[in-house]
């Protein structure tokens, strides 16, 4: 995860990678992981894509890089 610094600051932000790897199975926490942190901005383009009513095998390949026609 990538940190920014505040200006004048010695504050650290962690900012969440783009498009980082995702896992076969996400965590199944009540509250929010590590992993949830870090891929928050894949979680947020699932939301958007079905906002606007995407075709889920596009949104496969492009937002989680896998191809729905070859999983089992």
């Amino acid at each position: 995860m990538l940190f920014a610094r505040a200006p004048g600051g010695e504050h650290r932000e962690r900012i969440p990678p783009l498009d980082p790897p995702v896992a076969d199975e996400g965590p199944t926490s009540e509250v929010p992981t590590g992993y949830d942190q870090e891929h928050l901005v894949t979680y947020l383009r699932i939301l958007d894509a079905e906002a606007d009513e995407a075709d889920w095998t596009e949104v496969g390949r492009a937002v989680l890089h896998i191809d729905p026609s070859r999983q089992a």
